[in-house]
């Protein structure tokens, strides 16, 4: 399974839950974002111990904010 696309209200439940989550932040302007997609995507569908998640910065802007993402991507 690719990572997930989640927004805030997603993010909130997953970081309290009991699995680890890897948390992407990044936006499809960004170069180095979608150079890391592909190796995100297969580490999502080769781990099951760990669920990984992408924000999109420019649909959550207050949770990028919140979480003080000054640069992307960032990985959390």
């Amino acid at each position: 399974m690719a990572a997930l696309n989640i927004n805030a209200k997603q993010y909130e439940e997953l970081i309290l839950g009991e699995k680890p989550v890897l948390v992407d932040f990044w936006a499809p302007w960004c170069t180095y974002c979608r150079r890391i997609d592909p190796v995100l995507n297969k580490l999502a569908d080769s781990r099951e111990d760990v669920l990984i998640v992408k924000v999109n910065i420019d649909e959550e802007p207050e949770l990028a904010s919140q979480e003080r993402i000054e640069v992307i991507p960032t990985l959390v």
